[in-house]
């Protein structure tokens, strides 16, 4: 089942292309052992300045803004769409 799932989970990304989305570059699984490896994405950092709280309201809500609108395009817009199941 896991590895229906994973098979399924990276054929959907693998056509995933957007600006608020980093780009899969490849997966495997080896014995029992999941790898995803997405595209590098400069100044991704984004866990660290929320938790050190270095950004402004202002900044963190256009945080907001477009994580929400990339969670928009993958239910929506991508063709085919890209559910979020977890």
């Amino acid at each position: 089942v896991l590895t229906e799932r994973f098979q399924r989970d990276v054929s959907a990304s693998r056509n995933v292309l957007h600006n608020n989305v980093a780009g899969l570059i490849g997966a495997c699984m080896l014995a029992g052992s999941v790898s995803i490896v997405y595209e590098w994405v400069p100044y991704s950092c984004l866990r660290e300045a929320l938790d050190q709280n270095t950004l402004s309201v202002n900044a963190r809500l256009k945080v907001a803004r477009e994580l929400a609108r990339a969670l928009e395009w993958l239910h929506h817009g991508a063709s085919p769409s890209v559910p979020h199941l977890d």
